[in-house]
């Protein structure tokens, strides 16, 4: 009798688990789709952008499944975002751990299209909400899969990797991203920042930038050709009205040509170095037509 018992035990034990799981499900969809508009209205304000927030789809082991988000023109660019699915979920560990509120967003298939607008800004924000956010919530963004970036109009397409994290009422935020670049450059970025004041903290790793490839970039009307290739660490902070830096780039086969300039400007190689509040550019020979020239010097941020 007693195998039975154990059987007929877990039996009740797996149907009360499916109907909680279920009664839960329900509960967070009805919920979900009454709050929808609102969040929509609310998001849309300081993006800038209006959003559209899709339908709830279903209750996984991450959480809270969403999607997909559209973020669409707003009225001062035409910059838009997808999101194939958020979850949402919390933390426990981290929560108790941290004796705050830990939610984690999970974005799977994410893509942004930047367009810029005849201003040169690639994303206009709305204005800020008014207040303090009132309680301890830290939020973890994770990008489950990289996200795909267009920059329209320079043609360019990129890779992002990584994950931030937020400290709401606190007004800080700090992360790690990985951008893949062209031609298998990338940029590996990790930093901390307040938006409250201006105050930050960001170390680069560069690696086989072509500068070709990132031209479009230029807020110039004039049309500039560079060349070259980038790479090196460098840290640059501010805090309280202080500059600070560390690290040093190089740049191969630096060439910058076109109408503005007579002749095209070379040189083999360009150095910067940067201690604290000083940038020191070694020595390098330059090239502009017939005139060779060297330059240096250092310069207080």
């Amino acid at each position: 009798m007693a195998p039975r018992v154990v059987i007929s035990g877990l039996g009740l034990t797996v149907v009360a688990g499916a109907a909680i799981w279920l009664t839960a499900d329900r509960l967070i969809e009805g919920a979900v789709n009454g709050l929808r508009p609102s969040l929509e209205q609310q998001l849309s304000l300081p993006l800038g952008h209006p959003i559209e927030i899709g339908p709830y789809r279903g209750l996984g082991l991450d959480g809270i499944g969403i999607g997909p988000i559209k973020i669409l023109p707003g009225t001062k660019d035409a910059s838009t975002v997808r999101v194939q699915q958020l979850s949402l979920g919390i933390d426990p560990l981290s929560s108790i751990r941290h004796l705050r509120l830990v939610v984690v967003a999970r974005l799977k298939g994410a893509n942004v299209n930047l367009s810029r607008n005849q201003q040169g800004q690639f994303w206009v924000p709305g204005p800020r909400p008014k207040g303090e956010f009132p309680h301890r919530v830290d939020l973890r963004v994770r990008l489950v899969d990289p996200a795909q970036i267009r920059v329209e109009p320079a043609d360019l397409q990129l890779s992002l990797a990584g994950a931030t994290r937020l400290r709401l009422n606190e007004k800080w935020a700090d992360g790690g991203f990985q951008i893949g670049l062209p031609d298998r450059g990338s940029v590996t970025l990790k930093g901390r920042a307040h938006w409250d004041r201006p105050e930050f903290l960001l170390t680069t790793r560069l690696k086989q930038i072509r500068l070709n490839r990132l031209q479009g970039l230029l807020p110039m009307a004039e049309p500039i050709q560079l060349r070259g290739q980038v790479g090196g660490d460098l840290s640059f902070g501010w805090n309280r009205g202080q500059t600070s830096c560390d690290g040093g780039v190089s740049v191969l086969g630096v060439k910058i040509s076109g109408k503005p300039l007579q002749h095209a400007l070379a040189s083999r190689q360009l150095r910067l170095h940067c201690d604290d509040d000083r940038l020191t550019i070694p020595r390098s020979e330059w090239r502009y037509g017939p005139y060779r020239a060297s330059l240096g010097g250092r310069f207080q941020l």
